[in-house]
């Protein structure tokens, strides 16, 4: 074992480049942009269609999980746990890293920074992307990686609303101040043609006053000022001589005054008072998260304040919260605030100032994400430069299963005891990127692949190589081509497929598409041959859509032949997309799918999905989904009288036998005389429709609690009997397939709770509560989930050492009597060597009682381990 062992790292760094199999990752690529506010949108790719449900924590935090659905017909076992994705090199925000985790209780990536940051997560343009927004604070954005000179646009004025500069807290310390260094002028470009443009307000700064330096303040002094605001300490000021109104001098409010409870019939001056106590407490909160960038706690403290009964600060909260919805980029948002302020404080001491700076805002239009860009002018090349990043993991894992039975037989009870070592391999994954880029072209060389070792006997190792593939793109002409092994990017591709894929950006908001490949996917009979071309519309706006037109070919037949797109529409806090695929060929709808999320301002959010699609997707290669039966029962050999020789093993078959052959082939099936209707009729058979409906709503609940459900419904059809089965038990060349009742409602109702600090602090624990009711069973899962810091537990330990803990129940009822109880105990601890090495390790167990109706109950008991690592470079 330990030479085999040796071997495989050897065979994992030349990972099959040239793999048939192709494995079934859910995560195709992580790209970093930069949006016109400087702030940064991560967006996640994947290799099949998903619906986004929530993510938790919300808003700041050094780790979070995003839950999703797959829309795919991708079989749950195939996914690959832990595959993990390491972000591109990036000087505008830190490094993190994406990780599938824990598919076997629902699909979710989790998401991890190196230190706490402030983010947001909405779906993307399409149905295969996620954006997460990380807030950068008041720092500027830096070039990407290394610094390249900007193109600089002379005429052309950015039709966007300026920023509020917020300078971070002042920090006292004994060395010098450096002396200023001089800006780097870029050299002059051929100014182009003087473009219109709207004029944006003047930024509003927001310094504070000089004060003398003061003494950098004790832990557990910001503790204190923290939670009360003290006679003591003299915060910063903010506003008056920098542009900005007056912030309010708040009442020095002791904590006794904040927590008191209050008497069984306040007066109307009680009430009062301790309204503005307590919101005295939340606008200092408001104020410090302001000059500390963090614009997301500023609005929640400002709102807070506005929940409250009305105070001597409800005006004051009413117009911050405008300007930090403004520096946090909401500036829909921060208008309908100022708006807000006019309507209910008409004569309030800042009705002047926010008139003059709603008026500038007015001027200009919100940009949105999607708003066209004014095309770059031209410039000469500057230097290329290069960087690579990546990942490679190596992972253990054993299995063992044993299932006990009892029989009884004339009355007297016969135990019996299999166990058996079901899992014992080595699997390793290796994620490359390198990159070359300047400011015209951006190079890169992507490869993700696996190797998997099998130390059962008999049992294959598998190669596999997810992706491999060249991309280039121009910045200027908007171009870009990829060549290799590659995830489908639309255009009606459905899967991986190795080929080429290519565009071109006609105007800012038109762009063509082709694309030409063999899908690698494939395992039964020949691997189809595609063409395709789309037309993507309202590139850079909120509402747009593709169209497209695709041919794919099987044994010389046309297997596959559509026409379909999508359209979508993306604004702040809300989202929906359509998707539509219909078969020309078969003349049937294949794929017919809207979803959609909605962010309410109470910190709700819903989120929705209608999915109807064939299930697989029409092909003519569905006609051979039946089995063949060669052999009847009790078959034997007329010159020996003997049953026949099975060619696998070249032993007798048993006396009662019945023998399934592989499935034909198309090519089989046009030599035996089957015409192209016969299989387009059978493949039409041997194709069922799947049919979804799904709504959910979830509710932030103060600011560590998050409460939610979702409701689902499904229902497949039924298939009809198709082929031919003979009086003998033998099957005709096309085989046979039974017929299949649909499955009728099948109904899931989820509810959860979510929370950070539940039992640990810095911990994130859910509880999950689902029902489900078929016309086949019914039963009930509860899981329990938490990710915790072992350093809070024991102080010894390091902040790197992480424990995760799922506990999963379930208890099953079929419409025949038999239950099913199982439960499920998963450990898992993971330990950071270093920033770019991780340790990780996990052992579960799990056991099933099964009581069938007319059988004898069992017992299957299962227990597992892994061990491995995780290196990021």
């Amino acid at each position: 074992m330990l030479r085999r062992t040796r071997v495989f790292i050897v065979e994992l760094m030349l990972l099959c480049a040239f793999s048939g199999y192709a494995s079934a990752e859910i995560i195709d690529d992580i790209t970093l942009k930069t949006d016109g506010n400087g702030e940064v949108d991560a967006v996640v790719k994947f290799t099949v269609p998903i619906q986004y449900l929530r993510h938790f924590p919300q808003r700041r935090s050094a780790d979070f999980s995003i839950y999703f659905n797959i829309l795919g017909s991708v079989p749950r076992n195939e996914w690959q746990n832990y595959e993990s994705h390491r972000s591109p090199p990036s000087d505008i925000v830190r490094g993190f890293t994406v990780t599938t985790r824990n598919l076997s209780t629902g699909p979710k990536i989790d998401v991890q920074f190196n230190r706490p940051a402030e983010f947001k997560v909405t779906p993307g343009p399409d149905d295969r992307t996620l954006l997460i927004h990380i807030k950068t604070g008041s720092k500027p954005p830096e070039p990407e990686s290394k610094p390249i000179p900007s193109l600089p646009l002379p005429g052309v004025a950015p039709v966007v609303a300026p920023p509020v500069a917020v300078p971070p807290m002042p920090v006292t310390t004994k060395a010098a101040t450096p002396p200023p260094v001089p800006p780097v002028t870029a050299k002059p470009v051929p100014e182009p043609a003087k473009l219109p443009a709207a004029t944006p307000p003047p930024p509003v700064a927001l310094t504070p006053e000089p004060e003398k330096p003061k003494p950098t303040p004790t832990p557990a002094q910001i503790a204190a000022a923290k939670a009360v605001i003290s006679p003591a300490s003299k915060p910063m000021k903010l506003g008056g001589k920098d542009g900005l109104p007056v912030f309010p001098e708040l009442e020095q409010v002791t904590q006794g005054a904040v927590s008191a409870q209050p008497s069984e019939s306040p007066t109307l001056a009680e009430q009062t008072k301790r309204a503005n106590a307590q919101a005295a407490v939340m606008m200092a909160k408001g104020r410090d998260s302001l000059l500390g960038g963090e614009m997301f706690a500023a609005i929640d403290a400002f709102n807070k304040v506005l929940q409250l009964p009305p105070n001597k600060y409800s005006a004051d909260a009413q117009l911050w919260i405008g300007i930090a919805r403004e520096k946090g980029g909401q500036l829909a948002k921060a208008k309908l605030e100022y708006e807000s302020y006019l309507k209910l404080y008409p004569n309030g001491a800042g009705k002047m100032w926010v008139s003059e700076r709603l008026a500038k805002l007015q001027s200009v239009p919100t940009q949105s994400p999607y708003a066209a860009q004014p095309s770059l002018a031209r410039a000469q090349g500057t230097e290329m430069q290069f960087t690579q990043y990546g990942n490679v993991s190596m992972y253990y894992y054993w299995g063992n299963s044993q299932t006990d039975t009892v029989a009884t037989v004339g009355g007297v009870q016969s135990p019996t005891s299999l166990s058996v070592i079901d899992q014992k391999s080595l699997i390793g994954n290796v994620n490359v990127t390198a990159r070359a880029y300047n400011n015209e072209f951006d190079n890169r060389l992507v490869f993700q692949g696996l190797k998997a070792m099998n130390f059962l006997p008999d049992q294959p190792d598998k190669n596999r190589t997810s992706a491999f593939y060249y991309e280039v793109k121009n910045r200027v002409d908007d171009y870009s081509a990829r060549v290799g092994r590659q995830s489908a990017l639309g255009g009606g591709v459905l899967g991986r497929f190795d080929g080429i894929s290519a565009g071109y950006g006609i105007t800012s908001n038109w762009r063509a598409n082709v694309v030409y490949g063999r899908l690698s996917d494939d395992t039964v009979d020949s691997k189809p041959v595609f063409y395709g071309a789309s037309l993507d519309f309202g590139v850079r706006n909120p509402l747009g859509g593709s169209v497209y037109a695709i041919s794919q070919k099987a044994d010389g037949l046309t297997d596959r032949k559509a026409v379909g797109g999508n359209l979508r529409y993306f604004d702040q806090g809300k989202s929906a997309i359509a998707m539509l695929d219909y078969d020309t060929q078969f003349k049937a709808l294949n794929i017919f799918t809207v979803q959609g999320t909605l962010n309410a301002e109470s910190d709700t959010d819903y989120n929705f999905l209608v999915d109807r699609r064939r299930s697989p997707v029409l092909s003519i290669k569905n006609a051979i989904n039946g089995y063949t039966q060669t052999w009847a029962v009790q078959v034997v050999d007329p010159a020996t009288g003997l049953p026949p020789i099975d060619p696998a093993t070249g032993l007798p078959f048993p006396p009662e036998f019945n023998y399934f052959s592989a499935p034909s082939t198309i090519g089989e099936l046009r030599q035996n005389g089957f015409t192209m209707d016969d299989i387009l009729d059978l493949a039409n058979k041997r194709t069922a429709v799947t049919n979804v409906a799904q709504i959910g709503v979830n509710k932030r609940i103060k600011e560590k609690w998050q409460a939610g459900g979702d409701v689902v419904v499904a229902y497949t059809s039924s298939l009809p009997e198709s082929g031919t089965q003979n009086g003998d038990g033998t099957t005709g060349v096309e085989g046979y397939g039974p017929p299949m009742p649909a499955t009728g409602k099948a109904v899931t109702l989820t509810g959860r709770v979510s929370g950070s600090d539940v039992i640990f602090r810095r911990d994130t624990t859910t509880y999950t509560l689902s029902f489900n009711k078929s016309s086949s069973a019914k039963g009930e899962t509860f899981v329990f989930y938490n990710h915790a810091y072992l350093s809070e537990l024991l102080a010894s330990l390091s902040e790197r050492l992480t424990l995760d803990t799922t506990l999963t129940q379930n208890w099953q009822k079929d419409s025949l009597g038999g239950k099913t109880t199982r439960y499920a105990l998963m450990l898992k601890t993971g330990y950071q060597v270093r920033n770019n090495l991780t340790l990780e390790a996990e052992g579960g167990f799990e056991q099933s009682n099964v009581k069938p109706a007319a059988l004898e109950p069992s017992k299957i008991k299962r227990k597992y381990v892994s061990l491995g690592f995780r290196w990021d470079f």
